[in-house]
């Protein structure tokens, strides 16, 4: 696993529980305890008390989508509430956005809903180095994320032996579309052995 599948595994346990609702099963309860003493911070981590998550640096290859647009970006570091991230494109705080990264050998993808919090233009660089005209983005993660095979999104009825882990408000109807994401710690090995 991945820390990028362990952050949306997180989100997506969160929100089943504290947006949906739902009652967590004993196993995915279990994994949500786990996940929040890997990403929660004991005490808030700055000065401020504004950073509740432990951040993990990282360089991961992603793109944004932001309303029509795709962008490339560069992820530098993440944590179980958002990430900061470089792109060429200029982002307005508050602008919605999904962020797009594939995992280590590149059959899931995985799309989190952001929203930009801060943005700040870096520096040019004497000789016109690599970060010209690069911003850097902090967002925060909203939503529920999604996790694709790279050809589009995974079926949950293709899920094998997994329970019953698919949502669906009963609002939403037989609508495929309509279907929310699930856990992918619970399933994400036995989806890559069926593709």
């Amino acid at each position: 696993m991945t820390l990028v599948s362990d952050v949306v595994e997180y989100r997506i346990l969160r929100a089943q529980r504290y947006i949906l609702r739902t009652e967590l099963e004993a196993r995915e309860q279990r994994r949500l305890s786990e996940l929040e003493r890997r990403f929660e911070a004991e005490q808030p981590v700055d000065h401020e008390m504004r950073r509740h998550f432990v951040r993990f640096d990282v360089t991961l290859t992603a793109t944004l989508q932001i309303g029509p647009r795709t962008v490339r970006a560069t992820v530098n570091n993440i944590s179980g509430g958002g990430l900061s991230l470089t792109t060429h494109a200029l982002i307005k705080r508050g602008e919605i956005a999904h962020l797009r990264v594939a995992d280590d050998d590149g059959q899931l993808v995985y799309d989190l809903p952001v929203q930009v919090q801060w943005t700040s233009v870096l520096p040019s660089t004497p000789a016109g180095g690599d970060h010209d005209g690069d911003a850097m983005i902090g967002c925060a993660f909203i939503g529920i994320p999604a996790t694709k095979l790279a050809g589009g999104t995974i079926p949950p009825q293709r899920m094998p032996d997994c329970g019953e882990l698919s949502l669906r408000p009963k609002s939403l109807g037989d609508d495929e579309d309509a279907q929310l994401p699930v856990p992918v710690g619970l399933w994400s090995q036995r989806m890559r052995q069926l593709s």
